[in-house]
């Protein structure tokens, strides 16, 4: 489980950094939330190069969403300094 997110469909680690992608419709903090997915990312972990996609090059202890994320996603993939997401497209 990961603290502060929860309906994760897909989730990737890097060696520094992680990325979840959401499984939930709406607002992931939802008390009753259905599944069938916004695939909305998250990430946290270290953010010197921005590689997390927040907005900012702080580290991060807890998921954020991802701020530019105008797609969903379907898969993802986390490296040294740099995450690549694969878009869904309807």
């Amino acid at each position: 489980m990961i603290p502060g997110l929860h309906g994760i469909g897909y989730i990737a680690c890097g060696p520094n950094h992680m990325v979840a992608l959401s499984d939930l419709k709406g607002d992931h903090l939802q008390e009753n939330p259905k599944r069938g997915g916004d695939m909305l990312p998250y990430s946290w972990g270290l953010n010197t190069r921005g590689q997390l996609g927040i907005g900012n090059k702080e580290d991060q202890n807890k998921p954020a969403k991802i701020v530019n994320a105008k797609e969903r996603f379907k898969k993802v993939v986390c490296g040294q300094n740099f995450t690549l997401a694969l878009s869904v497209t309807d």
